[in-house]
């Protein structure tokens, strides 16, 4: 597979790697990550999907790929998962004109955060387990319900939320609907806290949130298309955050192996390290060649192939990447599993890449189903 970037996207990653130089990781301070934000900002970095017309660069899942490698290899706390990839995935793909004109633009000048909310307590990965409701009432919606795990969702200005009408199922991917909610409406609770890589996430409560029309985000009743959509670009976009996370890891490993030294000579030296430091290097082409095919599809229409290439990503990143960082952090010794040494923070990050937008587990029923599917239909073909 051709690893190599485009002229525009080789640019991109020189300016990103030039942004965040020098970068402080989990440890930013509240000032610094905002003036960061808006540095992304003025690169264009947050409004990379967002169309030309609304003041972004119309790039694309590739284009995210790249950019989400530099954040995941510079360990970057930052609502660009949240804000530039899902929810101006689900701005672009369901919102009407007015909808757009009124968000996108905010979004790519970094004035607007966006965290979509649709994983619910006990649903265990599923998008069509909701069991958020909105009530129609006059010309608007009430909306009550709990979501959990919301990326970006400590300090979102709007969320995108997952909802049924009252008098239907909790599972079933018909009924669906998406709504955009300000974050500053009464009746919304959240409570925030840091990801174990520093990250900002929320579990969010709506008590009888009252919504104007214009919030419904494309047609009622039909948001789990748009809903698997966003949710498969978030998950590629993690997918080469752990990509980078991954790159850091083995560079942080080598390094070590050169320097650190035991009975006269570099540790590196030794044989069995060597084995154990060449499996990183195979496991870690191996994801990045998943990971790359997963970024150059995430948005396509084609619902199989982009599915089966997403969870393809997901399931090696968790299995590989698992056993690449904890062989490195038993080549570090003691040193690895220390708060101040920095190979934690990119683990961690790989950790929460691995359960983010689905684990292992559940793309590989994806994928076992689509597979099922397919052999099912030769089937029928064949007679």
């Amino acid at each position: 597979m051709d690893f190599s970037y485009s002229d525009e996207q080789r640019m991109l990653s020189e300016s990103l790697e030039k942004l965040f130089a020098g970068h402080a990781g989990r440890n930013e301070d509240r000032a610094a990550a905002d003036k960061l934000w808006q540095a992304c900002a003025e690169t264009g970095l947050i409004g990379l999907t967002v169309p030309e017309d609304h003041g972004g660069l119309s790039g694309g899942s590739a284009d995210v790929m790249v950019a989400a490698i530099e954040i995941g290899r510079h360990g970057v706390n930052t609502p660009f998962l949240s804000t530039a990839v899902a929810g101006a995935g689900a701005l672009r793909l369901a919102g009407t004109d007015a909808q757009q004109q009124s968000h996108l633009g905010r979004l790519a000048e970094g004035g607007l955060k966006v965290a979509c909310a649709f994983a619910e307590p006990g649903a265990r990965y599923d998008l069509a387990d909701v069991d958020t409701r909105a009530i129609e009432d006059g010309d608007g919606y009430v909306l009550s319900g709990d979501k959990c795990v919301v990326f970006g969702g400590d300090d979102a200005d709007l969320f995108v939320v997952s909802a049924r009408a009252p008098d239907e199922a909790r599972h079933g991917a018909e009924g669906i609907s998406l709504f955009l909610v300000d974050a500053e409406l009464a009746g919304i609770t959240r409570k925030g806290y840091q990801m174990i890589d520093g990250r900002g996430g929320a579990d969010v409560t709506f008590d009888n949130v009252r919504l104007p029309a214009d919030a419904l985000l494309g047609t009622q009743g039909q948001g789990y298309v748009t809903l698997e959509a966003v949710n498969d670009l978030a998950a590629a976009a993690i997918c080469a955050e752990g990509l980078g996370a991954l790159e850091k890891v083995v560079e942080l490993t080598k390094e070590y192996l050169e320097t650190r030294k035991q009975f006269g000579k570099a540790i590196g030296e030794f044989q069995a390290l060597q084995h154990f430091f060449a499996d990183m290097v195979v496991d870690y082409e191996h994801i990045k060649s998943l990971v790359f095919e997963a970024g150059a599809i995430a948005d396509s229409a084609d619902v199989v192939e982009r599915q089966q290439a997403v969870s393809a990503a997901k399931v090696v990143l968790a299995e590989d990447g698992r056993r690449i960082c904890q062989q490195a952090i038993q080549m570090h010794g003691g040193i690895g599993v220390t708060q101040e040494y920095q190979l934690g923070d990119f683990t961690k990050r790989v950790a929460v890449a691995d359960f983010a937008f689905g684990d292992a587990d559940h793309h590989i029923a994806r994928y076992g189903r689509h597979m099922v599917a397919a052999a099912a239909a030769r089937v029928a073909q064949n007679g």
